[in-house]
């Protein structure tokens, strides 16, 4: 899951849709923000972007509060200010190593998004046909924010919002079945842990470690034609840095092995890392734990992995990784 610190927001006065998928027998029902969004953009004309930014915020987000109303985006005020940012076409956002932001290609890709999350979802469920999903799930313009992107609402309930702009970006087609395996193991591995998985607000490093670990791993398992670097996919070289700091990246993991979240960020979110080690580095150390633990091993059973059996195979698995140890020297 990516997430980026960038954002634009506007309005307008339209009558807007949804398209909802049809319900399952089992998985996540989910709808797409993109066919109202077009309408959106088309009435907005050659307004000026702080003007489509107001709009934004006023008719487009307000109509969508499960999706807008996830904390990073901030009040209206904060959503107007992004989304004029987002639709000016001279603030357009770019990533080293990824084609620039396209206004047309995310259009593009919003028109068949929903049908390529159901054809994931549907080979998800093939895997892990005991998966039942209570998680609403959206799909819409993310203003820069994230591609994956999962919060609370005030209701208590989990929502998972998938961000069209940044997966346009960073996702290919054939990359994106990987991604959204990633996100709904996420979900389904707190199905089978229920109250025995770590607080979201109080993990400890190696709980992350294993989390986005095994996601990632699960992720590439059910693709195997995927190279491990479309698995992880960003920063563009995060496999080949990854190993090369695998020493480096382990030491560190091992020095903050009981921290929290505040500083499970240096290791997971993209715009920031320790010093000398690139971003998102806890996700590639992750896969290998991951790997090693689960080589073998039905994927579902990874899953229920309890969080004591979790804690001593990752300090075991950094200790050896830190020391210049191999992948199964154990």
């Amino acid at each position: 899951m990516l997430r980026a610190q960038r954002a634009g927001f506007a309005l307008a006065v339209l009558s807007v849709c949804v398209s909802a998928a049809p319900a399952l027998a089992a998985g996540c029902r989910f709808e797409t923000l993109m066919p109202a969004f077009e309408q959106f953009l088309q009435s907005q004309g050659d307004a000026p972007p702080e003007a489509q930014g107001k709009a934004f915020a006023r008719q487009f987000a307000a109509r969508f509060p499960a999706f807008y109303g996830a904390p990073t985006f901030g009040g209206p005020e904060k959503i107007a200010a992004k989304a004029a940012r987002f639709l000016d076409p001279k603030a357009r956002r770019t990533f080293a190593g990824f084609p620039p932001f396209s206004m047309e290609k995310m259009l593009e890709r919003g028109r068949t998004i929903d049908a390529a999350f159901a054809s994931a979802q549907a080979s998800f469920l093939a895997e892990f046909p005991d998966f039942r999903c209570d998680t609403f799930v959206a799909l819409g313009p993310s203003l820069f924010h994230f591609d994956g992107h999962v919060y609370e609402g005030k209701d208590g309930r989990a929502r998972l919002l998938f961000g069209t702009d940044l997966i346009s970006m960073i996702h290919t087609g054939r990359t994106l079945p990987a991604f959204f395996h990633h996100e709904l193991f996420h979900i389904y591995q707190s199905e089978a842990l229920g109250d025995a998985e770590p607080s979201e607000n109080d993990s400890p490093i190696w709980w992350s470690l294993w989390k986005e670990g095994l996601a990632t791993y699960v992720s590439h398992r059910m693709n195997p034609g995927l190279s491990l670097q479309e698995t992880l996919w960003f920063p563009a070289d995060l496999a080949d840095a990854g190993e090369r700091h695998r020493m480096a990246i382990a030491a560190r993991l091992l020095a903050d092995f009981n921290e929290g979240e505040d500083k499970a960020a240096l290791y997971f979110q993209s715009g920031t890392a320790p010093e000398g080690l690139p971003p998102r580095s806890g996700y590639y150390m992750g896969y290998l734990l991951a790997k090693e633990v689960g080589d073998g091993r039905p994927l579902a059973e990874l899953a229920r992995m309890q969080p004591e059996e979790v804690r001593r195979a990752a300090e075991s698995f950094l200790r050896r990784m830190a020391s210049g140890g191999e992948m199964g020297d154990r």
